[in-house]
């Protein structure tokens, strides 16, 4: 299985690859920052995106961050969730004959679950309008709950935006989700320990107790440094595999190429 990288443009590549033979081709997981305008709160520029990842012909899943537009994920990324993505930006029917299919959610929510063969996927919303940082707030809290004490024979892999715990970067620790101490204690609780982020712009891997948290590396540019600013990197995009076999989870980052 691939996840797919945080990216304002192109798109985030990856899939994810279940080892059944009933598997769907992947899954392109991308964690947000889709486009520079939408940083601007423009939903008319989530079609661009689209139009980017549509060749791909392979069923999305997306996790809104701060810098979305909460009406504009909803009106193009929401209906999308697990569909395969047209030009028109419809979805269609993903070809997995079943073995992909969408969970529940709670109304009006832009969270929810997915399910990719044996492998079940939290999708959450860190998006607190109006600040830089995470929030998951009680209402989702309840909702991840409820959805990890659903009966489920394989793993579970959640998906989020912000980092749920501090990255040990200066200028980015102010950014973590808010009440990510309550979120990674009910994922470890519930027997989630696996956790995949976007936001930081660069491959991380971060333990806490049974919690590794990995984040999504940029396909447009990266960051660095660990100070009080961010420095610019000439990396390479890059996107983050996240490979499944039976209840063992294993990740690697590989760079795509640059321009």
């Amino acid at each position: 299985m691939r996840c797919g990288a945080e990216a304002l443009l192109p798109a985030s590549n990856g899939s994810w690859r279940d080892s059944g033979a009933a598997s769907p081709r992947g899954l392109l997981l991308s964690t947000s920052s889709y486009s520079r305008e939408i940083r601007s709160r423009t939903p008319e520029a989530y079609p661009t995106f689209l139009d980017a990842i549509a060749p791909s012909e392979v069923p999305v899943a997306f996790v809104p961050g701060n810098h979305d537009h909460r009406a504009g994920f909803s009106k193009y990324l929401s209906p999308l969730q697990g569909g395969v993505p047209k030009p028109d930006h419809a979805a269609r029917t993903s070809e997995a004959g079943g073995a992909l299919r969408l969970g529940a959610t709670d109304d009006g929510a832009l969270y929810r679950s997915l399910y990719v063969g044996h492998v079940r996927i939290l999708l959450l919303d860190s998006l607190w309008d109006g600040h830089v940082e995470g929030r998951i707030g009680p209402r989702q809290l309840a909702w991840i709950d409820r959805a990890l004490q659903e009966a489920h024979a394989g793993p579970t892999v959640v998906f989020v935006h912000h980092p749920p715990i501090p990255t040990g970067v200066d200028w980015l620790d102010p950014h973590v989700i808010e009440d990510g101490d309550e979120l990674t204690q009910l994922l470890v609780s519930r027997g989630a320990p696996h956790i995949s982020f976007g936001h930081v712009h660069q491959p991380m891997t971060l333990r806490r107790g049974e919690l590794v948290a990995v984040s999504g590396p940029a396909t447009s540019f990266a960051f660095g440094g660990d100070g009080t600013a961010p420095i610019i990197l000439d990396d390479p995009p890059a996107v983050r595999w996240i490979e499944i076999d039976g209840p063992n989870v294993r990740s690697r980052v590989e760079s795509v190429g640059s321009e």
